[in-house]
């Protein structure tokens, strides 16, 4: 993930009309700012913004919790199989 001071620079080069991609004419926006992946490049561009987005990691259990709180409380704590 990009902070904010990192993402600046590539919106600036951007505005410019620097490339994205590697062009024997110009100056890559990748290599300019120091950053290797152009996808992530790409990315900040087209969200034309220097604020550094939230990550919400998905939950996989949670279509699961009422079934896995029942069996927790039925359980009584108790998750040792005898």
């Amino acid at each position: 993930m990009l902070s904010q001071a990192q993402r600046t620079p590539i919106l600036e080069l951007s505005a410019q009309g620097v490339s994205k991609r590697r062009d024997r004419a110009r100056v890559c926006i990748d290599r300019a700012v120091g950053e290797e992946f152009r996808l992530t490049v790409r990315k900040v561009a087209r969200s034309n913004s220097t604020e550094v987005p939230e990550i919400v990691p998905g939950r996989k259990a949670e279509p699961y919790r009422p079934r896995i709180l029942e069996l927790f409380n039925t359980c009584k704590e108790n998750l040792v199989e005898s």
